[in-house]
């Protein structure tokens, strides 16, 4: 095992772009901060994923890549007593404190220090685009085309469901399994009661109180608005400082603490650690000890790949909301929060069954099939009550039930007297195990079917005759764009081109959920 110990200097980091001033300035920085990094390493502009660190020879398991100081960190502690009093320390969230000694509680000299570092973090508008928490609310509502174009639900006319030439497609850009609900209503519209279990809207609250919470304490810098159309500039600031700190932080327990029941109080910013991209299959681990974090190859790596991290197992619907991106290929990804297509036609008392047993909600769907969670539910009902609850227990198989339920028809037979019994209904010869899939593949037909129809939206949205209904539904207003520091271009250019941008995602997210489902129907059958 080889570790590379010495002070960095401005020869031993290999920039692919020489007149690149944003990176020339780090590799100050980082000598200037004793973080140590292995002469392995180079700094690539990744296409559409910002900055990147890739090997520039081999790398053998184990080796040490980076060492950040702890002195480097910004933590709680780096958060000074004249900006944030102890008492206020311990009532504010590590989230919204960090965000707001970022947007407005350093000194200049502490910014003019870090500004190398900053220099490669994402712009506002970076976030605004790519991030859905940030995208306009009608991104996650019901939208109604006819013939082309977006209409009110309401004025969709009862005749229209059975019109071919004055056909309606009822869609949400923004997926059901980030937000909303996958029900429909009798009359074929959707029905998007709040769900608030869901991750998109799970991050919406919490972006609300934050900004909540940061008014309260810090109200000489910004107002309680939560309107990135009308944003303040001191509120413009601390968004963006909130997405720097959602998207960039490291999981740290200060020496001493004991771990916090959520995680997320267990935060620091680690300089140019930030910089490794995520993947569900990593090359790189890291660690941290009191002297500070640490990376290692966590597998042979041959020169001149990228050198990755993984930031948790997370599905891209995850991705989407925490970091603003997706993954064409993620092993952890899952079609997730459709509960209500699950749980639609049982009675009140199988749910309380199954809440009973711990087992209402939370069903999940990959290629391979239903979650443990979901298959439970789609016995219920076709099992008595006493097989289900071994079945749960895991005291009866799915092959035993099917072999306990063909003994019972041959019995049955045998004791028939012709002309006497009457013959045996025919959907009680289907097997358990049959029936269960059946529920199954019920399931994945809704989910397929919305995802069909979501993308012929989707698709119709993205044509030129369109463009008006793209840009009302995706884009931000003229003047928040500009608050967003999106200036250069003409504003119109600027909203078509982020309009394209969103819809985009949500066409690759409704993708990758159409092919999810195909893929399990056919296992499923």
């Amino acid at each position: 095992m080889t570790h590379s110990r010495s002070k960095p200097t401005p020869s031993k980091i290999r920039l692919e772009e020489a007149d690149d001033t944003v990176l020339s300035s780090l590799q100050e920085f980082i000598a200037e901060h004793h973080i140590d990094l292995s002469d392995s390493l180079e700094f690539r502009r990744v296409p559409g994923r910002g900055l990147g660190i890739y090997s520039t020879a081999d790398l053998t398991s184990g080796e040490r890549i980076m060492h950040v100081p702890s002195s480097a960190l910004v933590t709680v502690a780096s958060v000074p007593s004249r900006f944030a009093s102890k008492d206020m320390k311990s009532k504010l969230p590590v989230h919204v404190l960090l965000a707001a000694y970022i947007a407005f509680g350093m000194t200049k000299a502490k910014e003019q220090e870090l500004q190398p570092w900053m220099a490669t973090w994402p712009k506002l508008y970076e976030f605004i685009d790519s991030m859905c928490v940030f995208w306009p609310e009608r991104t996650r509502k019901p939208i109604t085309l006819r013939n082309g174009e977006a209409v009110e639900n309401a004025e969709i006319r009862r005749d229209d469901k059975n019109s071919t030439s004055d056909r309606a497609i009822n869609f949400q850009p923004v997926p059901q399994n980030l937000t909303g609900t996958w029900h429909r209503s009798k009359e074929g519209t959707p029905s998007f009661e709040a769900t608030k279990s869901k991750v998109l809207d799970v991050q919406l609250a919490k972006f609300q109180k934050h900004i909540f919470l940061a008014s309260e304490h810090f109200p000489s810098h910004l107002s309680t608005s939560t309107s990135l159309q009308n944003a303040s500039p001191g509120l413009t600031r601390f968004i963006h400082a909130w997405a720097l700190v959602n998207t960039r932080c490291f999981y740290h327990l200060a020496p001493g603490k004991r771990a916090p029941k959520d995680s997320s109080e267990a935060m620091a910013l680690v300089p140019v650690m930030d910089l490794f991209n995520h993947t569900n299959i990593p090359n790189c681990k890291t660690c941290y000890d009191r002297k500070g974090f640490y990376i290692n190859a966590g597998q042979d790596i041959p020169a001149g790949q990228e050198l990755l991290l993984s930031y948790g197992a997370h599905g891209n619907d995850v991705l989407w909301t925490e970091y603003g991106f997706i993954m064409d290929a993620n092993g952890d990804d899952s079609v997730a929060g459709f509960d209500e297509v699950v749980l639609k036609g049982l009675t009140t008392a199988e749910r309380e069954i199954l809440q009973d047993a711990g087992y209402l909600g939370k069903y999940t769907l990959t290629a391979e099939g239903f979650c443990w969670r979901s298959e439970i539910v789609s016995w219920l009902g076709v099992l008595s009550k006493t097989q289900w609850f071994r079945f749960l227990d895991g005291t009866l198989t799915p092959e035993t039930a099917d072999r306990l339920h063909l003994e019972k028809l041959r019995t049955m037979a045998v004791k028939r007297r012709k002309g006497n019994d009457a013959a045996i209904a025919q959907g009680d010869n289907a097997m358990p195990s049959a029936k269960a899939r059946e529920k199954q593949i019920h399931w994945v037909a809704q989910l397929k079917a919305q995802a069909e129809v979501t993308l012929e939206g989707l698709a119709i949205l993205s044509e030129a005759a369109a463009d008006k209904d793209m840009l009302d539904i995706f884009a931000d207003a003229e003047d928040g764009l500009m608050a967003h520091g999106s200036t250069g271009i003409p504003m119109h250019e600027v909203r078509r081109s982020q309009a394209k941008h969103r819809l985009g995602m949500c066409l690759r997210r409704w993708t990758q959920l159409l092919e999810t489902c195909n893929v399990a129907m056919q296992n499923l059958r």
